[in-house]
């Protein structure tokens, strides 16, 4: 089996970009869900799928009592879509943003309990429920040196997942990762 992966780096222009977060302000959901869903249509197409299960990171602060601690407190959250080729991009995001807040509902529940309570078969060559991830948040102006630097960086290139797509949205053009 070979884990070697790679990077490629893209940036959506800016005036595409201000299109995206314009549909997102006008489907009253985040940029996040937008690109979510959009994320969901390339799957299927790539995949000819309709029943696709992506894995996102969460930050899981959502309680007042861990507010202030210093640590890392992220879980992944499984996110399942069964994909129409018949709804619209507006349904698909309806139905997406709907998702995403039931399935915020439920982030407490730790990864590895999910995976137990569904009796997955574990392979440790692949993750156990989801082998695509993706993430979007503005990660500000350190993102491009650290995009960078990992970008060039051929000492140590292992895929984590088949594919991850990670996207920032601290600049007026929204940039990203493809890894795979």
């Amino acid at each position: 089996i070979d884990y070697t992966g790679s990077s490629v780096g893209f940036d959506i222009d800016e005036d595409l970009s201000d299109k995206l977060r314009s549909l997102a302000k006008n489907q009253n959901c985040s940029l996040y869900t937008v690109m979510l869903s959009a994320f969901y249509v390339l799957m299927h197409k790539y995949t000819s799928q309709e029943d696709i299960v992506i894995g996102t990171p969460i930050a899981n602060r959502h309680h007042s009592q861990i507010q202030d601690l210093i640590g890392f407190f992220v879980n992944s959250l499984a996110l399942r879509e069964q994909i129409d080729g018949n709804e619209s991009i507006s349904e698909l995001v309806n139905r997406v943003h709907n998702n995403l807040i039931e399935a915020q509902f439920h982030q407490d529940l730790p990864f590895e309990r999910l995976v137990r309570e569904l009796n997955v078969e574990q392979d440790p060559s692949r993750h156990p429920i989801f082998q695509v991830m993706f993430g979007l948040q503005s990660f500000g102006s350190q993102y491009n040196k650290i995009f960078k630097a990992e970008l060039d960086n051929n000492d140590y290139k292992i895929a984590k997942f088949d594919l991850s797509c990670f996207i920032d949205d601290s600049q007026s053009k929204l940039l990203g990762s493809i890894n795979y």
